[in-house]
């Protein structure tokens, strides 16, 4: 006879192998060597009270306060928690800071998107292969010294530093001997969606909107089509004006800074 006295309670994680998410992407985790550094190097807000668990920086100010993380879709607003309690918002000066400092390992694979550290997962082999389109494909439509192109690099913006699989921005290169491209600079950021659509639609559709990002484009593996953006709306629900989808059988135009640069067809970046 079947008894509620014999059910079968849920696993508990162990706290260790707890890991907080943002969008369904993993948080980056540090070691306590890693903390000390971004201490000694005053990568923390001034007013900043946190304490490093498990690898997780948990901010103890906004724990105290009466007010609980907002249970919101918008990715700016967001705080992702570890163990019930909100981890610390990272600004773009500290995350620099961390870098200089040897906080996050040269061959760490991470971006910042809105204030947290997220972890690049290694790519599987229809990124791989989408990424060669793009170098093989794409790329020869920008010619230098106009324009400045980069593969899986960072641009800089005000509250993040995400690392595209591919953008062009506003040429020559030696622009950039001591800088990431910034808003400014930036004319198309295209990001390869094979296992990031949630995202790359949910969190940094808006973040390129935001930051005024003339187009951005979506590269849906799985679906075998190409999402285009364009006419970026800032505000407090940043997005785009216009988005056009491009099926396997098409040619997507590249029109960079009113310059139409040529074709790509779909099925020349997507595997």
């Amino acid at each position: 006879m079947y008894s509620a006295a014999h059910t079968t309670r849920p696993r508990r994680i162990a706290p260790s192998k707890e890991i907080p998410t943002y969008f369904g992407r993993p948080l980056h985790r540090l070691t306590v060597d890693e903390y000390h550094k971004m201490i000694d190097a005053g990568a923390f807000p001034p007013d900043a009270k946190c304490e490093l668990i498990h690898g997780w920086i948990l901010d103890k100010r906004a724990a105290e306060s009466a007010t609980r993380p907002p249970r919101t879709s918008d990715p700016s607003k967001l705080i992702p928690t570890a163990f019930g309690q909100p981890l610390l918002r990272i600004a773009v000066r500290d995350y620099h800071k961390m870098i200089d400092a040897g906080a996050i390992q040269p061959d760490a694979r991470c971006e910042l998107l809105f204030g947290w550290i997220i972890d690049i997962m290694p790519p599987n082999p229809p990124h791989s292969t989408t990424s060669y389109q793009i170098v093989r494909n794409l790329v020869p439509l920008f010619p230098e010294p106009d324009y400045f192109l980069g593969i899986a690099d960072a641009i800089t913006l005000s509250v993040s530093e995400p690392m595209p699989d591919f953008f062009a921005a506003v040429g020559p290169k030696e622009n950039y001997k001591d800088r990431h491209p910034s808003p400014g600079d930036v004319l198309l950021v295209v990001e390869i969606s094979d296992t990031t659509i949630r995202s790359d639609r949910g969190a940094k559709l808006p973040l390129y909107a935001s930051e005024g990002i003339p187009q951005y484009w979506i590269l849906d593996v799985k679906a075998r089509r190409i999402e285009v953006y364009a006419q970026p709306r800032r505000g407090k629900k940043p997005g785009y004006r216009k988005k056009t989808i491009y099926s396997k059988d098409e040619e997507v135009p590249v029109n960079i800074g009113g310059k139409k640069l040529g074709k790509v067809a779909v099925s020349q970046l997507l595997p």
